[in-house]
């Protein structure tokens, strides 16, 4: 049977995971179209049903998940983005208790913006930081963020928490800011076990992580420019720390 109206409740509860009061209550989140739907299946993500049109349907590897069929329309109705996407998961969130970094880290120190979230979430797939500290951040399981990490959700250890019980993980680590006034990130030292920890987009780096940081680091700028984007100024200064290191 194929759910033609945007009524069925199993449809209505999957649209309210859209919001973000429903998704912290549920501990579930979506990831939308077939990219993302077929890499969480590659990774295992615990994946509670799939709503799909037929097309998308018979494109996935989908025989051992629940799936739903449903018109276009229904299950565009469950995504927040324009284009079709074709397909949409409900996949449970995995609570992790937090704890201590395996080697480098990042800490996220209330970002807002969530393609900049994501944007970092990505790099830091790519630059090998595995363990991620979320404080006062956008929602990680927002679907714009979701979107933009690119299925970096799926690798990363994701810790969501306040300021002591962060603090009380990284504090074996050399705590590096990133700041408009610090060292030039291309000349100074940081050791490899370190956590990196990027600032709000306005404001920066809040007052008690600062005092906390053995070592404040900055990207440098001609032309009088203040500052770069936040997940291009990471970006820059996750491979500085880690693949120019290599090369």
């Amino acid at each position: 049977m194929i759910i033609q109206s945007a009524s069925n409740i199993t449809i209505q509860y999957t649209k309210k995971l859209l919001q973000k009061k429903y998704r912290e209550q549920e501990r579930k989140y979506l990831v939308e179209g077939e990219k993302l739907i077929r890499e969480a299946i590659d990774h295992s993500l615990p994946i509670e049903y799939v709503v799909a049109t037929e097309q998308m349907a018979n494109k996935l590897p989908l025989q051992s998940i629940r799936t739903i069929l449903a018109s276009d329309n229904v299950v565009k109705s469950c995504c927040d983005t324009v284009a079709q996407q074709g397909a949409v998961a409900v996949v449970r969130i995995v609570d992790k208790p937090i704890c201590s970094p395996a080697g480098r880290c990042l800490v996220l120190d209330n970002l807002q913006d969530a393609g900049n979230v994501g944007t970092i979430l990505r790099t830091a797939v790519a630059t090998d930081y595995k363990d991620v500290y979320l404080i006062n951040c956008v929602d990680v399981y927002s679907g714009k963020v979701v979107r933009s990490a690119s299925s970096a959700h799926y690798v990363l250890n994701l810790y969501q928490g306040d300021y002591d019980r962060v603090c009380r993980a990284i504090n074996g680590c050399q705590l590096v800011c990133a700041s408009m006034d610090g060292e030039n990130i291309f000349t100074t030292q940081v050791n490899d076990n370190h956590a990196l920890i990027i600032g709000n987009e306005g404001q920066g780096v809040s007052a008690r992580l600062r005092d906390m940081c053995h070592k404040t680091i900055s990207l440098p700028m001609k032309n009088n420019l203040e500052s770069l984007n936040a997940g291009v100024s990471a970006g820059i200064i996750m491979y500085q720390l880690t693949i120019a290191k290599e090369v």
